[in-house]
């Protein structure tokens, strides 16, 4: 009769054979242990394309200003006195000399057909309800 140890080492060889059989069937080295790599199946490219590429050289330098101010929920026309201190507010720029103006009346863009924009000055088609926030971003794209 099989000593007790014999029938358990037995047993480890049997499970060591079927893992080194599963993981040969997945691609993978005998030798390796469960769990299984995270290395990419072979012919997968699509799934895992590799390293990030690198950035491109020339990267266009851009900066942001926004005009933040709440409406009364009576005046449609806004001045620079009217943007809010502590939101670090910027003066209402000349949309001639940055490269994008967008509005935002309580966070949602507004297209540019409901307001016209001058330097210091900002005029809506429509009174915003009182308390809605309005955000007047520029872009300055230099290239």
């Amino acid at each position: 009769m099989k000593s007790r140890s014999h029938r358990l080492s037995k047993k480890i060889r049997h499970k060591l054979r079927n893992k080194n059989t599963l993981n040969q069937n997945m691609g993978l080295a005998s030798a390796q242990a469960y769990p299984i790599s995270y290395r990419p199946p072979q012919g997968c490219p699509e799934i895992f394309p590799g390293p990030p590429p690198s950035p491109p050289e020339n990267i266009l330098k851009v900066e942001t200003f926004q005009y933040t101010a709440l409406s009364d929920g009576v005046k449609n026309v806004y001045m620079n006195a009217d943007g809010l201190p502590e939101f670090d507010s910027s003066p209402i720029l000349d949309p001639q000399e940055v490269s994008y103006v967008n509005l935002f009346i309580n966070g949602l863009l507004q297209p540019p057909s409901t307001y016209t924009v001058q330097p210091g000055i900002l005029t809506l088609t429509e009174v915003p309800n009182a308390g809605a926030p309005i955000i007047l971003q520029f872009v300055i794209i230099y290239g």
